[in-house]
């Protein structure tokens, strides 16, 4: 027959948490007390009926005791256990979370250790999905500020969906799933990352193409798309701020196309020149300019060398010279041009050595020696060889110093006192004298310097007055010695006369005598004595 409190035991399934490590089975049997059987009978019947009473209370104690164990175990003893092991690191719950845990059903008393252990997969799991989630997130951002939604816009929202994945599995707490939908949108992001280098790359070549076939919107478009994943590369930078001029630049080819198609050639170089001034990096302004320079340097080179032979044929050898070198500064070492300025210098220079001789004798003719020398030493500069001016110079030269020393001799007539330039005179009157068919201007130099000679030796009175104490001394000529006044014969000429007294200072005394005279005595004595006072 079933115990009275048997629907109060737990059934044999609540223990499956964590079993017991020992648990009672049968309760002990108790032997039955002997009975003595005489006179006491009356007492001995009462004992047996308190013991009977005894008995029946064992297997209730023992059910009690059996149930407060079992209680322990289910209760007691896994909050001691969860208390002394490691306690986990701490995760917040988000909202969705809390009230997902909140509308769980409270677990059975027999799923406490599963759920345990269940729990510190789920926060693994958990921690994962939100290491991958950053790091997705810093992808994303990253291409956002890389314009990927421009230039990738279909891989973009490729990725972003499987992002959007993860969250819905995250907010599911579906930390396996959302821990997919991350690392799928991470691949995403990634590839998305790399993408990009190449798109720059294309956008670049696209760009430079577009510049090329002057397409300013196609240029600035790609360009634009460049700097958006490199905001700071110059090359896009220079790229876009090109292609912002194309229109203008091919509005400038196109006119100088025009203007070379009309001939006018200088007008074509300068809007060619303008087009490159807009964009220095322009290819096709370059090449038309410097083809455009080429043709109008030909053009310029055959007009110049026209005008050098125009002018050569007129005689005007100077003007043909100043065209054929500008044809030669347009074509450097064109050998039309070479020849023709060498033909002309030719010319230019027998031209130049004719005038030079004649300027020379014509010098000569009128007696301009020193011009006629410089004329012939010009002639001898441009032709070393000319034997006229070799000739002419050396002729020249002659009459040039004697007239020369002629002229110094007749400034000078006081020196001709001096027998020595007396003698110097004669022979330079000789050299004079010898000269074949000499000129007016020589004739009248040998007349005067002979004149002048003739009246130096001639000699004139000149009276010197002394005071009788003073010795007197003319030099070159004599000592005098004391007197008061005395008549000499003197050549004209320069003298010096010196006066000497005892007590008294020297005298010093320069006179000249021209050939009619002195005209007044001349007067020499001391006057101003030594440490006293004139006498």
């Amino acid at each position: 027959m079933s115990h009275p409190d048997a629907a109060l035991m737990p059934r044999p399934e609540s223990f499956r948490a964590r079993p017991m490590e020992q648990q009672p089975h049968s309760f002990d049997r108790i032997a039955p007390a002997p009975v003595k059987l005489g006179n006491s009978q009356g007492h001995d019947a009462a004992a047996v009926k308190a013991g009977a009473r005894q008995t029946r209370w064992l297997p209730l104690l023992a059910l009690a005791t059996l149930i407060c164990v079992a209680l322990s175990v289910i209760f007691i003893l896994p909050r001691w256990q969860a208390g002394h092991r490691e306690s986990p690191t701490p995760v917040s719950l988000s909202a969705a979370e809390a009230r997902a845990v909140a509308a769980t059903p409270a677990a059975a008393p027999n799923a406490a250790t599963t759920d345990a252990a269940s729990e510190e997969d789920r926060k693994a799991a958990r921690s994962a999905a939100q290491d991958l989630l950053e790091q997705v997130r810093e992808l994303d951002q990253s291409l956002k500020g890389m314009g990927v939604e421009t230039w990738a816009p279909a891989d973009y929202r490729s990725a972003a969906d499987q992002l959007a994945a993860g969250e819905r599995a995250y907010q599911a707490l579906d930390y396996p799933g959302a821990r997919a939908g991350y690392q799928a949108a991470l691949a995403r992001f990634e590839a998305l990352v790399q993408k990009a280098d190449t798109v720059f790359t294309q956008s670049m070549m696209q760009g430079n193409q577009a510049l090329l076939d002057g397409n300013g919107n196609a240029a600035g478009a790609a360009f634009q798309t460049a700097l958006l994943i490199r905001p700071d590369d110059a090359g896009a930078g220079k790229g876009a701020e090109r292609a912002g001029k194309v229109d203008q630049v091919m509005d400038l080819i196109r006119t100088g196309d025009e203007r070379t198609r009309a001939g006018e050639l200088a007008a074509a170089v300068a809007a060619y020149q303008q087009a490159r001034d807009l964009d220095p990096d322009s290819a096709a302004a370059q090449e038309r300019l410097q083809s455009a320079r080429r043709e109008l340097g030909a053009q310029s080179y055959r007009a110049a060398m026209s005008a050098g032979f125009a002018a050569l044929g007129a005689g005007q050898l100077t003007a043909a010279r100043g065209h054929f070198t500008e044809a030669l500064r347009l074509q450097a070492g064109a050998p039309e041009a070479t020849d023709a300025l060498r033909q002309t210098e030719t010319r230019l220079t027998s031209a130049e050595i004719e005038q030079h001789l004649a300027a020379a004798r014509a010098a000569e003719q009128s007696e301009e020696w020193g011009t006629a020398v410089t004329e012939y030493e010009a002639a001898l500069k441009m032709d070393l060889n000319l034997l006229a001016a070799r000739e002419g110079i050396s002729t020249a030269a002659d009459r040039r110093d004697l007239g020369q020393q002629l002229a110094q001799a007749i400034a000078r007539p006081d020196r001709l006192a001096d027998d020595n330039v007396d003698e110097e005179t004669t022979a330079l009157l000789a050299r004079a004298g010898s000269v074949t068919s000499p000129g007016t201007k020589l004739k009248q130099q040998i007349a005067v310097l002979s004149t002048l000679q003739q009246e130096s030796r001639t000699r004139v009175a000149v009276t010197l007055v002394s005071d009788g104490a003073t010795e007197v001394t003319v030099y070159r000529v004599a000592r005098l010695g004391r007197f008061t006044s005395k008549e000499v014969l003197l050549r004209p000429g320069r003298y010096v006369a010196t006066g000497a007294r005892a007590g008294f200072r020297d005298v010093r005394v320069e006179f000249t005598v021209a050939a009619t005279g002195t005209g007044t005595p001349v007067q020499v004595k001391c006057t101003e004595q030594i440490g006293g006072v004139p006498n």
